[in-house]
């Protein structure tokens, strides 16, 4: 970033730089998860802090529906031991539109964010397409933070899902 600033010294890129490395920083192992507060798929509102209890993987949606089909064999996998949270973050969605595409499953939460709240959460939780999944332990203390998206399976996802249950 110095080297950048030096180079580009009045880049509009700079404060987004440096709220992604303070974000970053701010997402290491053992650390409470950031806390939120959402609506589900019947229009509760939805913290982080009352779906412990159980590990939790969320995975933030950049598009509807994105992570689904990989994961279905996921939840059959961990059902009862672990929740996924579907964290949709699809800027212009309303809740109605992303209400209707999501469906009741066991082991699972589907979160709808508005776009301020998605920003706000693409920010605390410094996420991108590439690294959508957060993994938090029953107690709420963060277990994973940088795992990347793979096609067509994710091992990486696998292994780190698989030492959380056993945790």
């Amino acid at each position: 970033l110095e080297k950048f600033e030096r180079a580009y010294p009045s880049s509009e890129l700079i404060p987004y730089f440096k709220q992604s490395i303070t974000a970053k920083e701010g997402m290491y192992v053992g650390k409470g998860a950031p806390n939120f507060l959402l609506k589900d798929r019947d229009g509760k509102e939805v913290t982080l802090q009352s779906l412990q209890g159980k590990p939790i993987c969320i995975a933030f949606c950049f598009n509807l529906k994105q992570h689904e089909l990989i994961f279905k064999p996921l939840e059959e996998a961990y059902k009862g031991r672990l929740t996924f949270v579907y964290l949709n973050v699809t800027p212009n969605t309303s809740f109605e539109l992303w209400q209707s595409l999501t469906e009741n499953r066991p082991s699972v939460v589907h979160l709808w964010a508005s776009d301020e709240d998605a920003q706000k959460l693409k920010e605390t939780y410094a996420t991108t397409m590439g690294y959508p999944f957060v993994l938090i332990d029953a107690q709420g203390k963060i277990v994973e933070r940088w795992i990347p998206q793979e096609f067509p399976d994710n091992k990486t996802l696998q292994k780190e899902l698989s030492g959380l249950v056993k945790k």
